[in-house]
């Protein structure tokens, strides 16, 4: 359950699409969701539910998704690994969204120059080192996981928003967006999804 947009639903997703299973993708507005959110464990969305439980927010939800369907790790230092590169993208993606939501105009030309010259290149460059230490394109393990989806759409993001530069300066990232975005599954959502703006 989310908004009519991608935004923070999209990792989530974003999931579903590499797990390659059908889900009911439930897209509600303003209204809907105030009536929704003391239902909310923490008033937040995305959320997923399954029978009687739902579990809320981007992490939590994208990482019990990717655990049902085995994209989350085969061992628990898969899945401690995994979830450490999940977590630090969707920091660096929360970091970049607020560059872009920056109201004063010259504020958000200095934030986005940040994002752009600094921030990004630097967290880029981290998961590089990751992905050529793992030797097979994928960060963890011998698969995509949730952890990859991730970082397909903060690049997608950073792409769609003027950040393009810092991605397709990093060969091993761009290499890896490339691939993931080749995952037939993948590609069939990205194909079909409403148009949206964010």
């Amino acid at each position: 359950t989310y908004f009519p947009a991608r935004g923070r639903g999209e990792f989530v997703r974003l999931v579903f699409a590499l797990a390659n299973v059908d889900y009911e993708d439930e897209r509600i507005d303003k209204e809907q969701f105030a009536a929704l959110k003391p239902d909310l464990p923490f008033g937040l969305l995305p959320a997923v539910t399954d029978g009687d439980h739902i579990v809320a927010e981007v992490i939590g939800a994208s990482s019990y998704v990717a655990d049902v369907n085995g994209l989350a790790g085969s061992t628990p230092l898969e899945r401690g690994l995994i979830l450490a590169a999940a977590s630090n993208i969707y920091a660096a993606f929360n970091d970049c969204i607020s560059a872009l939501g920056e109201k004063d105009e010259d504020k958000k030309k200095e934030m986005m120059a940040s994002q752009a010259n600094d921030k990004i290149p630097r967290f880029l460059s981290y998961l590089e080192k990751i992905i050529q230490k793992n030797g097979n394109g994928v960060l963890v393990g011998d698969k995509f996981s949730f952890a990859d989806a991730f970082l397909y759409y903060f690049c997608e993001v950073c792409k769609q928003w003027g950040l393009k530069e810092p991605v397709e300066a990093n060969a091993t990232v761009e290499a890896h967006f490339v691939k993931f975005g080749a995952v037939e599954s993948v590609k069939a959502w990205v194909e079909k999804r409403p148009e949206s703006m964010f």
